[in-house]
């Protein structure tokens, strides 16, 4: 265990404590108001899990990796399960109420699937990558990372959950990335993605179907290849309205508001513009620790 220790990547770790530290400190400032709140007491939950994380982190250090590799595909499978049964009896929360991604035994809530789901991708993904002799160099290449987050990315999104489908869509991405796929594939790969976005405007899908056709004649990749992008292209264009539309009212509120948040000041943009006037009014330094004022109005 010692000499693992000593192999780690101390700049990684040292980021990663000081990101932790910075984010308990935070959540300590952030209560500290004037009427007392339940989130004047929110970092010690903030510390316990810090603790657990820490007992994990020692577990998983005098954990052989050759275990967790061939307990890997058993975590993906329970974790497939437990999003499956999340449809099936699972609740909702909060301001997604009415959607299903919560599990609850006698009344009270066990958790969210979808995070046990978020670590069995990584570990499934880092698996199938690693079994690979070459980084994947076509498209036929990444059929079977898509589909390792492509699963249980659709099970969550049939909650409907999308803020965590999302989180699957970057952890294939940046996976991919550091697996030494080219960014030209990746950017191939997500192009119905892209075309997806823009359909709602004519002139800019129109735009991007004519710098993506300008793209694979640079890149030339297989013609099947091409045949398949540009076909997804072209379908998300077709599927752009009928997927909004599908949305929930406050995914669709989430969305507008991040483009602009004054459609919703007081619902789902209210944190974004109290963002901005914090860092507008606190500059680059802040008020200070504690002496937040927006905090306030969370």
């Amino acid at each position: 265990m010692l000499s693992r220790v000593r192999q780690l990547d101390k700049p990684v770790v040292i980021a990663v404590v000081a990101l932790a530290l910075y984010g308990l400190a935070t959540l300590y400032s952030a209560g500290q108001t004037d009427i007392p709140t339940f989130v004047e007491t929110i970092w010690h939950r903030q510390l316990l899990w810090l603790g657990l994380g820490l007992i994990i982190v020692v577990l998983t250090f005098r954990t052989s990796p050759r275990m967790v590799e061939w307990a890997t595909p058993f975590v993906y499978g329970i974790a497939l399960f437990l999003l499956v049964l999340t449809l099936l009896v699972g609740s909702g929360a909060g301001t997604a109420a009415g959607s299903k991604s919560w599990l609850a035994i006698g009344g009270h809530r066990f958790g969210q699937p979808a995070e046990l789901a978020k670590l069995a991708v990584i570990l499934m993904l880092a698996r199938q990558l690693a079994a690979m002799r070459e980084p994947p160099s076509t498209l036929r290449d990444l059929i079977a990372p898509a589909l390792i987050a492509g699963i249980p990315c659709l099970l969550v999104l049939k909650q409907p959950d999308l803020g965590s489908a999302i989180v699957f869509v970057a952890i294939l991405f940046f996976m991919l990335f550091w697996a030494g796929t080219k960014p030209s594939l990746l950017l191939l790969a997500s192009s119905p993605v892209i075309g997806l976005v823009l359909a709602f405007s004519t002139v800019a899908w129109g735009v991007w179907i004519a710098t993506l056709t300008a793209l694979l004649l640079w890149w030339r990749p297989y013609v099947w290849e091409s045949i398949v992008i540009m076909a997804a292209n072209v379908m998300g264009g077709v599927l752009a309205i009928p997927f909004w539309n599908r949305l929930a009212p406050y995914q669709q509120n989430r969305l507008l508001a991040f483009l602009n948040p004054d459609v919703d000041p007081r619902a789902a943009g209210w944190h974004v513009i109290q963002s901005k006037v914090a860092v507008g009014s606190g500059g680059l330094l802040g008020k200070g620790f504690t002496e937040g004022t927006q905090k306030r109005l969370a």
